[in-house]
């Protein structure tokens, strides 16, 4: 047994959690949550996250989008960047068809937001209907290209559209239904829209993905006999860390964010057109102490939620210890923010 010290005004823990060799690691987890104002100023959120020991869905979970990932993994490639919220119409005068922005230093992602529509049918042509104005759209995965045909009565015939079983706009190629009134998605690639109703393009979005979607459930690794005999629990031999990642693939950064990036929120804030704020320089320690020894990995910047709705942000550091001292023999974790 272990003790935690947390001597930061952040939510933390650690955690023992085993990794694709059988190692069982132990992970230090700090989550700083962020408030800003319309001129940039940061606070410390009065109110702290919680960490999450779990997946937590926006509904029921299978059958809705991810809203958090759980904080409960030993180890990222790079910084998951995630956006929870909506986007808006400056001055909310309706459009119909507008565009959102995230900029966080270097990296840049724009996707097109278009009104609600549908796929309408005349003389057997199928043809789009034009999008409704809107002022706001929610940025969520059932408003993206996806999701699940079960129009056939039989179910061995139902398809599903892996990379995102909850959205709009997919018709399995044995479905019983028409084009006609199926509503296409508001969500969309600037550059590779839905243009004929059996497009499949890719969907595009700021949220979580699930672990069992596509790609993230690809990199889960072989769940075979094999691994039923020699493995089970432990993940099989050819997990690959990007298992772990949540965020859209396009969203995923290859390096860790440093923490003293600009941030450019575009069209995502009810209230400023263009909100521009830097992320804090923070600095952690955490230190694994165990029998005869202390260790101190640095944690490093995984994770970035940001929640314009809100006015917040989320920062997840994590550090991670893997051996060779016998994770039995840890005695205490401290965590705290180095001062500058």
């Amino acid at each position: 047994m272990y003790i935690v010290k947390n001597n930061t005004p952040y939510t933390a823990d650690a955690v023992l959690l085993p990794d694709k060799d059988g190692t069982i690691a132990v992970a230090a987890v700090i989550k700083a949550t962020f408030t800003f104002s319309a001129t940039a100023i940061l606070w410390i959120a009065e109110t702290q996250l919680p960490l999450c020991y779990g997946d937590e869905y926006w509904g029921e979970p299978g059958i809705s989008s991810l809203r958090y990932p759980t904080d409960m993994v030993y180890e990222k490639t790079g910084t998951d960047i995630i956006v929870n919220g909506h986007a808006y119409v400056p001055g909310f005068a309706p459009v119909k068809e507008s565009f959102v922005t995230i900029r966080v230093g270097s990296f840049k992602k724009s996707i097109a937001i278009r009104g609600d529509r549908f796929f309408t049918s005349h003389l057997g042509f199928v043809s789009k209907t034009a999008p409704i104005p809107f002022v706001k759209m929610p940025l969520r995965y059932e408003r993206a290209f996806g999701g699940t045909d079960t129009s056939h009565p039989d179910p061995s015939k139902h398809g599903v559209f892996n990379k995102n079983p909850v959205g709009v706009g997919f018709r399995s190629s044995r479905s019983k239904t028409s084009a006609k009134g199926v509503a296409l998605p508001n969500i969309e690639d600037v550059k590779n829209p839905v243009r004929t109703w059996n497009d499949r393009p890719e969907p595009v979005g700021f949220g979580c993905i699930p672990l069992f979607w596509e790609p993230r459930h690809s990199h889960a690794g072989t769940y075979d006999e094999t691994w039923k005999k020699d493995r089970m629990p432990l993940p099989p031999r050819d997990t690959d860390l990007r298992y772990h990642n949540s965020a859209h693939p396009d969203l995923i950064l290859p390096k860790p964010l440093s923490g003293k990036e600009k941030v450019t929120l575009i069209n995502l804030h009810p209230a400023i057109e263009k909100l521009v704020f830097t992320l804090p320089d923070l600095v952690f320690t955490a230190a694994f102490t165990f029998d005869n020894e202390t260790v101190k990995p640095r944690p490093v910047l995984d994770t970035l939620i940001v929640e314009p709705d809100e006015n917040r942000f989320i920062l997840v550091y994590r550090a991670v210890y893997k051996g060779p001292v016998p994770i039995s023999h840890i005695r205490q974790v401290v965590i705290y923010e180095e001062r500058k």
